[in-house]
């Protein structure tokens, strides 16, 4: 179990090395699709062995914060104009909290969210943020109605 490490997490553990995230994405590139997800918690390791087992020392803290303001901002600008954007991990308030930050112009956006349970004793929620005027937005319930997926429109998470 090794992550493959595209960007490196900023020395502060704030978020990724901004330059780094940068020059990955071409900024300023333009996503049809993008995926947002974050490092990985302390509290889901039982030990500090238990972390050093999955992360090699040389790849950096994995425990960068998924609100940084610089991190928000270099996100929005990557994904302006993104006609799919899946944020990950909106249970967590200060996770959905930063969904309208990192789009844009949240108001040309349809959200939609999707709550499953990738553990008996574990729920999870990611949004599904489509740009209302892409072709996906005519498609959507047609996907939806195929895979049998219920989603909301009005989600909040539990509070933590």
């Amino acid at each position: 179990m090794r992550h493959v490490v595209h960007v490196p997490l900023a020395a502060d553990g704030s978020w990724y090395e901004i330059a780094a995230f940068t020059a990955t994405t071409r900024n300023p590139g333009r996503f049809d699709f993008a995926l947002i997800d974050g490092p990985n918690e302390k509290l889901f390791f039982g030990s500090e062995a238990d972390i050093a087992e999955r992360f090699r020392p040389e790849d950096g803290n994995p425990f960068g914060h998924r609100d940084d303001p610089a991190g928000l901002r270099a996100i929005a600008t990557v994904t302006r104009d993104c006609d799919v954007m899946l944020v990950d991990d909106v249970h967590k308030i200060h996770v959905f909290r930063t969904v309208d930050r990192m789009l844009a112009d949240p108001r040309s956006y349809e959200k939609y969210y999707f709550v499953y349970r990738p553990h008996p004793s574990v729920t999870n929620a990611l949004c599904i943020c489509l740009r209302r005027d892409a072709p996906v937005v005519r498609q959507c319930a047609a996907v939806r109605d195929f895979l049998g997926v219920r989603l909301e429109d009005n989600y909040q998470p539990p509070p933590s």
